[in-house]
């Protein structure tokens, strides 16, 4: 490069110098001696021979009064003298990427694409990628700048800083950067705002892409970004901040478990992992999807190549080793951890550390303002989204916790906490959690007084998002010999199954029930163990398993008899008269419920009456007793009006529709059906929607209404498939394929029947199971179940 351009800005400096010095009337020799100098030197500058020192160029500025940008004309001569002593010699900075490299594919490709806008610009653009410790954001970050760099070929200068020691002076980091454009020691200013000028002057000749890596806010940042010219730069942090210089952001979430599972394949081999598949995603699902994880985990297997991937594998599923056993030199995830626990303030991370104790990882501000110590709940929370420890959910103001975080604040929960502050924090959450819990479960009791805050709905809507959580407390309770009292999880318990009755989330209660009696077991309450044994027996009801279903009834009420309580003795006789009338012994069914009806009518209890009325008169109309039966069903219906039980009055009128239908009173059932559906819309049951859609599909085909009733049928079919309630969507198939036969549409009809027969054959069988088969499968004289 010429140095002409050089020797042109020294000249520039020098002559600006002398104006100012003239235009004050000040002497050659009274000015140097003034700034404590020789007057030969001053003229050495003042003629452009020599680059004067910026503190010479600060006392012209000061005692002449001039602001005439002297010092912008020296650092002119600077980028001058370091272009020069550069010449073509390009700056490529970058380390190497990832030998192995997998997923990101829309990742690298909107880099790329910011890249090509950069090359083709005439200012920078600035990406931030921010996302958790450990989830590969250098990984990312380097493997675009390398294709950026090989395709746009538009950046001959290429610089990497690593920024995550924060002891680190900005003005060290633009130090290194200046050094490594060629500025020589002596040209170095000595303040961080110069050198970020000088910085920022050399980057504009050039085509520039930098990697900030590890970046840790937006302060550290601002003064080695470029201010013009062609630039690319990338920074990547673990937190996200807001910057107007920042031109794009992009979230990197951890790798979905199948990328996860190919990238150990790539580093351990198909062998390995062909010959271990449970073994190897085991590992996947410890790593949660973090790189760093992955690639530590596979350095371990690899270092011990006679040992099975199973006992590694064992050693991260224990959670009270998996840190350790992802640590290896210089390869932590734990160390990567740290430096973002470390760098929050201490309410932050009292709050961070806390999010062990929650079960499930999904914590709202709710629960979260229970762990801090007179923090803004909110707002801590935030800090730590902001800080990608944790992650917001779909829903507002929920946010989840990473799985190995969530193992990273037990841990250090362990070492930043005394174990009695520890169980003190937990107990508190744990009874705020199932108290709230009860509390919604009971305004989901029919006639509950006092209602539930904003009703049934706003009770369904805070467990749909509190239920997996409680599930949880129960497990930790029953896994860990925690302590709760007895009746509070009885209470619990009733509670979840009325929630699962509206819901249809009959595995969840089954689950519910099995903790709880874990408890109960231990606790050698047995109270407890009816309590639990009626959830799980309801479950497998429900979920067609009767006969599972009556081997735990019975025992509950053993149990309820045992503990001489005498409305869980009534429950467990209602249950069992709903197990055994799925079993088709409706006989047995009806005394059950004149059983658990006698017990309720001598204590005065409307709500189990009414309940119990209901039931028995079903269950005398599947025996054929179709007179008693409406009467019955008529009184329980007046009862839940009279308690003010919408959802209980509806099902009442549900299976009046239903007997009415068996009774050849078609325009009948259809009345009843149709108001029954319209409360079932009303309080958004699902299932209650799907029944009455059944029943109303039955009338319009017995009405010769054969549109509207396939119309009807194939609604309440897709309901029941939603709902898992495989008995009552077969039952509903098999009446459609009537239909679609009825109106001469075979086609329909066998896609219906066979779909209905598909579904049979996952049921377990039993005598109702056995006469739908027998009326599918076209046996002579076969005739349908009743609706159940």
């Amino acid at each position: 490069m010429s140095r002409r351009p050089l020797e042109d800005a020294l000249v520039t400096l020098g002559r600006a110098m002398r104006a100012a010095r003239e235009r004050r009337g000040v002497s050659l020799r009274s000015m140097a001696a003034r700034l404590g100098y020789g007057h030969s030197a001053f003229t050495d500058y003042e003629l452009g021979r020599r680059l004067p020192p910026q503190d010479i160029l600060d006392g012209y500025e000061s005692i002449l009064e001039f602001n005439g940008g002297l010092s912008d004309l020296r650092r002119a001569v600077l980028t001058h003298r370091a272009m020069a002593a550069r010449g073509d010699r390009p700056v490529a900075q970058l380390p190497a990427a990832p030998a192995v490299f997998v997923g990101r594919e829309s990742e690298l490709a909107a880099l790329r694409r910011h890249a090509e806008t950069a090359a083709e610009g005439e200012r920078p653009v600035t990406v931030l990628v921010h996302g958790p410790p450990a989830v590969g954001k250098t990984a990312l970050a380097l493997a675009a700048a390398h294709t950026a760099a090989r395709i746009t070929g538009a950046f001959d200068t290429v610089l990497h800083l690593e920024l995550a020691d924060a002891e680190r002076p900005i003005g060290a980091a633009l130090h290194y950067m200046l050094t490594a454009l060629g500025v020589g020691e002596p040209d170095i200013p000595p303040s961080t705002a110069g050198r970020s000028g000088l910085l920022r002057s050399l980057l504009a000749h050039h085509g520039t892409l930098i990697v900030l890596d590890n970046a840790l806010s937006a302060r550290q940042i601002a003064p080695l970004l470029p201010g013009g010219g062609r630039s690319l730069v990338l920074i990547t942090s673990r937190s996200r901040f807001a910057d107007p210089s920042i031109d794009h952001e992009l979230a990197l979430p951890p790798l979905p478990d199948g990328h996860a599972t190919v990238l150990l394949r790539r580093l351990i081999g198909a062998e390995r992992c062909d010959g271990e598949p449970e073994a190897v995603g085991s590992v996947v699902a410890a790593c949660a999807g973090l790189p760093l994880a992955l690639r530590i985990a596979a350095h371990r297997i690899l270092g011990a190549p006679d040992w099975p991937v199973a006992h590694y594998a064992g050693q991260l599923c224990d959670e009270q080793r998996r840190l350790a056993a992802l640590d290896v030199p210089g390869g932590e995830v734990r160390a990567a951890f740290d430096l973002s626990y470390e760098a929050l303030p201490e309410p932050a991370r009292v709050l961070f550390r806390r999010l062990a104790h929650v079960p499930g990882g999904v914590v709202g501000e709710r629960h979260a303002a229970l762990l801090t110590e007179g923090g803004d709940a909110a707002a801590l929370l935030a800090d730590l989204a902001t800080a990608s420890l944790i992650a917001p959910t779909e829903r507002p103001g929920r946010y989840r916790v990473h799985d190995l975080l969530r193992v990273y604040a037990a841990h250090r929960l362990d070492l930043d906490e005394a174990p009695e502050l520890r169980e003190e924090v937990r107990a508190k959450l744990f009874d705020r959690m199932v108290g709230e819990a009860i509390a919604a479960g009971h305004g989901l009791t029919p006639g509950a007084e006092p209602g539930y805050p904003g009703g049934s709905e706003a009770a369904l809507s805070f467990l749909d998002e509190e239920a997996e959580g409680v599930l949880d407390v129960l497990a930790l309770l029953a896994r860990e010999h925690g302590e709760m009292a007895p009746r509070t999880l009885g209470r619990l318990v009733e509670a979840m199954a009325w929630y699962c009755d509206h819901r249809c989330r009959w595995t969840l209660l089954r689950s519910v029930g099995r903790h709880a009696q874990t408890l109960a077991a231990r606790l050698d309450d047995p109270l407890l163990e009816a309590v639990s044994r009626n959830a799980i027996g309801l479950s497998y009801s429900e979920g067609n398993r009767p006969a599972a279903a009556v081997a735990h009834l019975e025992k509950a009420l053993v149990a309820a008899r045992r503990a001489g309580e005498w409305a869980e003795e009534a429950e467990t006789h209602g249950f069992l008269g709903l197990a055994t009338r799925n079993l088709g012994r409706f006989a047995e069914a009806s005394a059950h419920h004149r059983a658990a009806l006698a017990i309720y009518e001598g204590r005065g209890h409307k709500r189990g009456t009414a309940q119990e009325l209901g039931r028995l008169g079903h269950a005398l109309s599947l025996h054929g007793e179709y007179d008693e039966g409406l009467t019955e069903l008529r009184r329980a219906l007046g009862l839940w009006q009279a308690l003010d039980a919408p959802r209980s009055a509806a099902m009442a009128r549900y299976r009046l529709a239903a007997v009415y239908i068996h009774c050849g009173r078609a325009l009948d059932g259809l009345a009843e059906a149709r108001a029954a559906r319209a409360v079932f819309e009303e309080v958004a049951d699902t299932w209650g929607i799907a029944a009455a859609g059944q029943i109303t599909g039955a009338c319009e085909q017995a009405l010769g209404e054969h549109g509207r009733a396939v119309t009807a049928l194939r609604e309440a079919a897709e309901g029941f498939d939603r709902l898992a309630d495989r008995f009552r969507q077969v039952q509903t198939l098999r009446v459609l394929a009537g239909v679609h036969a009825a109106a001469g549409a075979t086609d329909a009809a066998e896609a219906a029947r066979r779909r209905a027969l598909h579904i049979l054959g996952q049921l377990e069988s039993t005598p109702v199971i056995a006469a739908e088969r027998a009326v599918l499968e076209g046996v002579a004289g076969a005739e349908g179940p009743p609706f159940l």
